[in-house]
């Protein structure tokens, strides 16, 4: 019987830009001095970025925002973008309030309903996610400490690979169509000119 593999950590994440620079591994993410604290900002940050695009496994929809006594909508912390599932109902998130634009208010008259996109921590995003995070981050380490060219390239090729099979998953998870409902890409084509297998 196969021993389940745990998924990619933050440590082997950066590790793994570690290798990809040049550098020695490490074992543990707090005592390994700055050039840890920097790959791990940037992992940290490339993460919030791919993210907040809303994928299937961190978008939530018909979620309800209850005002508090004081009529505010508040957003948890974690909550990168929100939006009104009523069209008609025109917000934009200001801090950790829903702030209505038609009325120029944070009071609201009634409850929302809305489509959260939520941060996830590295260790909850699907494996191919935390493979294109993990090459984005790597990518961006490299051109501040190291600033190979030849390196630089070849980390670009496998960020691209690492993308294209992250958003090949989006699209067979989404089961998007291109007759109906909101679709990011035209199915069976990847981002990068081609066909997806």
């Amino acid at each position: 019987m196969a021993v389940p593999v745990a998924g990619k950590t933050e440590l082997d994440a950066v590790n793994l830009i570690f290798a990809d620079s040049g550098r020695a591994q490490i074992n543990d993410l707090t005592t390994s001095g700055p050039a840890a604290g920097i790959a791990l900002r940037l992992l940290t940050e490339a993460s919030r970025e791919i993210q907040s695009s809303g994928w299937t496994f961190n978008t939530e929809c018909n979620v309800t925002l209850a005002r508090d006594v004081d009529g505010f909508l508040f957003i948890p912390v974690d909550i990168l973008r929100v939006d009104a599932d009523d069209a008609s109902i025109r917000t934009v998130k200001r801090g950790d309030k829903l702030y209505d634009r038609e009325n120029n208010t944070f009071v609201w008259k009634q409850d929302v309903k809305v489509t959260l996109v939520r941060l996830l921590t590295f260790v909850d995003l699907p494996e191919t996610f935390k493979n294109w995070v993990t090459h984005a981050a790597s990518v961006r380490y490299e051109s501040t400490t190291v600033g190979s060219r030849p390196l630089g390239l070849r980390l670009q090729a496998d960020l691209r690979i690492a993308q294209a099979l992250a958003l090949k998953e989006e699209i067979d998870t989404a089961d998007v169509s291109i007759f109906g409902g909101t679709t990011r890409l035209i199915v069976g084509r990847s981002p990068l000119g081609g066909r997806v297998a």
